[in-house]
């Protein structure tokens, strides 16, 4: 079995081929981003756009097309194609409704599954309808998932167990400011926590 350093993957044919299969280039490293010789020799056109893309997800029983290639650090799909980096989502929404995206459009997920690529999940949205979509399906960072959060749960209940006693002397206690005590007393803040 060959090791995965002795193998180049085809740019044309993408097939995964022993090294010595491709010319030897002196400002790179041989056979990376290039056709093999076979490719070469039967000049084998590059795949389009369409291929790669037909090539790199499987169909769940769900109905959605979970993307096999490359995912962001948000866990969407993306695909190099001619030296651009594309969203697979957005890229699947062009492809299938053979229109481009105005600009400052979002493409948008019914299912919530950000690796789906299947056109009938998809939809288009401004940034705003983008937030409102994102608040209504409740997949917003709040409380603890925050990042800048400073408070727990069982820290706010005991804040609203204890909304006698002066909000001045809650917040030196648990360390945030008497603004944020009164917000999370009258429900400002931490509203999802009863």
């Amino acid at each position: 079995m060959k090791i995965l350093n002795d193998l180049h993957k085809c740019s044309r044919c993408l097939v995964y081929k022993d090294k010595s299969l491709f010319y030897r280039s002196s400002d790179r490293e041989c056979g990376v981003r290039s056709p093999c010789r076979d490719c070469r020799i039967n000049k084998t056109p590059r795949p389009s756009l369409m291929q790669l893309f037909l090539s790199k997800f499987r169909k769940e029983p769900s109905g959605c097309w979970v993307w096999l290639g490359s995912l962001n650090n948000r866990k969407y799909g993306k695909i190099k194609f001619l030296g651009r980096c594309i969203s697979s989502h957005r890229l699947s929404w062009e492809l299938h409704n053979n229109k481009i995206i105005p600009h400052g459009m979002c493409v948008l997920h019914r299912c919530d599954n950000p690796p789906c690529v299947n056109p009938d999940h998809l939809f288009l949205g401004t940034n705003s309808e983008n937030s409102k979509d994102m608040t209504n399906k409740n997949r917003q960072a709040k409380g603890i998932r925050n990042g800048q959060s400073v408070l727990t749960e069982d820290a706010v209940l005991e804040i609203r167990r204890r909304s006698n006693e002066s909000s001045r002397s809650l917040g030196l206690e648990f360390n945030v400011s008497k603004t944020t005590i009164l917000n999370i007393i009258n429900r400002k803040r931490w509203r999802h926590i009863p």
